[in-house]
């Protein structure tokens, strides 16, 4: 089933997005090296290991991560990483094209449809798999900050009713730090 599959629908970018969102961005733009890497070596299966497949495979996880790492760490809600899927999305089709362009330009249209489809994949996956990440590992991000600063949270509704001056300065004391 899986040798039917595209390989250039590997959703690369992933992981670079969710060690970006979860931990540091130099980190992941590290580990994007060596996801790129290893999806294409992966890539060539039995071809050997030079092709021009591992080669615009490397090149789409380069690049498409890079500019994953660079959309997704200021990414304060998750819906901007779906659009920053769609900018991944240009990015693996450009760089997949041009390099199909230059060693195998009969399906190199083909090949950078499913690179892009590989950026939007990544994309999805990522925001899926964030809030498993964040649970998983007990880490504190900036959604999980926003999604508790919600003002329908409950522990915020009781204070706001037992103790509307406390809630008050809280709110004060926390515009002055996000301020800060």
């Amino acid at each position: 089933v899986l040798k039917q599959i595209n390989i250039y629908l590997i959703p690369v970018q992933m992981g670079a997005i969710i060690v970006a969102m979860l931990l540091r961005h130099r980190l992941a733009l590290t580990f994007n090296i060596v996801t790129g890497v290893i999806a294409g070596v992966i890539s060539t299966g039995s071809d050997g290991i030079l092709t021009s497949s591992m080669f615009q495979i490397l090149l789409m996880a380069l690049f498409g991560g890079a500019a994953a790492v660079y959309l997704s760490r200021r990414a304060t809600r998750r819906s901007v990483i779906l659009y920053a899927g769609f900018a991944i999305a240009a990015v693996n089709f450009v760089t997949t094209f041009a390099s199909g362009m230059l060693t195998n330009w009969s399906s190199a249209l083909e090949s950078a449809v499913y690179s892009a489809g590989g950026g939007l994949l990544s994309a999805v996956l990522a925001v899926g798999l964030m809030p498993l990440m964040e649970n998983a590992f007990n880490l504190v991000t900036p959604q999980v900050l926003l999604e508790l600063s919600m003002p329908n949270q409950p522990l915020l509704r009781l204070l706001q009713t037992e103790a509307p001056g406390t809630h008050h300065h809280s709110l004060v004391v926390a515009n002055l730090a996000e301020a800060a």
